[in-house]
């Protein structure tokens, strides 16, 4: 099989092999959800969807910021049309108890089911405020009413610039920020879970999908965020006691997830916390959620009155008309 996100479901059985969240090791588990998909990339690795973290045996998964190694993935000779799973050094991964077998892939043990995945579920905290950030090695088509912003940080290094994608594909390796209405409404669940369906490929334009340089760096497997780096990493957070969201440092000594996207600035800067702007085309009044961050941003009425946030209906926020 080529590059891509797959589920492999051992044979004969209906279990798959996926990174249990609760030990945190690789094991065949009856359920097909957002754990058992893996991205198989080029160089025949094997990720974790749902944590970010390689296959390097069945017990263990790669320790952050380890090298992964590769699986040679060739045909099952038991059972036609199903593949064995080779470990160098390892052995073939066996769904029985030995899980890994030293008898080669003569036998059903090692017959797995490579099942391609069409769309990769995503999902939207409400205390998020339908904001979440999102990054793959694949292009993937939002569902309506999801909008995709990438992010340039301004000479300042205090200010962060919005731009929406035009189209509704976000292309591959394109670290984003997503906005969706409908997992922040009073009557909204905890969690609001969607479907990003993966697309062959992105026939738009480059210019009409970005409009500037995208400055969010995206991670597909989870990353080391080391405490004697000479960067400063932001990531997408509800700030504390206020009904807004923003990008704030994150504390260095921790983990940045896999499949998302963060603001890398490449050398130490002292805010805490960066000034979002949302340019372009955008009129959606997203700015009360984002932008209001800066004591210094002026919001009036079409009548020329200060506010001290959007009201229903059209705002003049930074000279720039702004719909609420």
């Amino acid at each position: 099989p080529s590059a891509g996100f797959y589920r492999f479901k051992a044979y004969n059985t209906n279990k798959y092999l996926q990174n249990y969240s609760r030990n945190n090791n690789f094991q065949l588990i009856a359920d097909n959800g957002v754990n058992s998909i893996m991205y198989l990339g080029a160089d025949k690795t094997i990720l974790s969807y749902g944590t970010g973290q390689y296959a390097n045996d069945h017990t263990n998964p790669v320790a952050i910021g380890t090298e992964a190694l590769s699986w040679s993935i060739v045909e099952n000779n038991a059972v036609v049309g199903r593949y064995a799973l080779d470990m160098a050094n390892h052995g073939y991964l066996d769904i029985h108890d030995s899980w890994v077998a030293s008898s080669g892939n003569n036998n059903e043990g090692t017959a797995w089911e490579i099942e391609p995945v069409e769309t990769l579920p995503f999902t939207f905290k409400k205390a998020g405020l339908g904001f979440a950030t999102f990054n793959a090695p694949v292009p993937v088509e939002l569902p309506t009413g999801v909008l995709a912003y990438v992010a340039e940080v301004a000479e300042n290094k205090t200010t962060l610039h919005m731009y929406r994608l035009v189209d509704n594909v976000i292309p591959a390796n394109t670290p984003v920020m997503l906005y969706n209405e409908a997992a922040k409404a009073p009557e909204a669940e905890e969690s609001t879970p969607i479907g990003l369906k993966i697309v062959g490929a992105y026939t738009g334009g480059e210019a009409g999908a970005i409009k500037t340089r995208n400055n969010f760096y995206g991670t597909i497997a989870a990353e080391a965020y080391p405490t004697d780096c000479d960067y400063t990493i932001y990531s997408l957070r509800k700030s504390a006691g206020k009904e807004t969201v923003g990008f704030y440092q994150k504390a260095s000594g921790t983990t940045l997830g896999g499949f998302k996207s963060w603001i890398k600035i490449t050398e130490s800067n002292s805010t805490q916390a960066l000034t979002i702007f949302f340019d372009g085309d955008d009129a959606t009044g997203l700015k009360e959620a984002l932008g209001l961050e800066n004591e210094n941003v002026e919001i009036y009425d079409l009548s020329g009155r200060r506010l001290d946030k959007p009201t229903k209906g059209i705002n003049v926020v930074d000279g720039k008309l702004v719909i609420k």
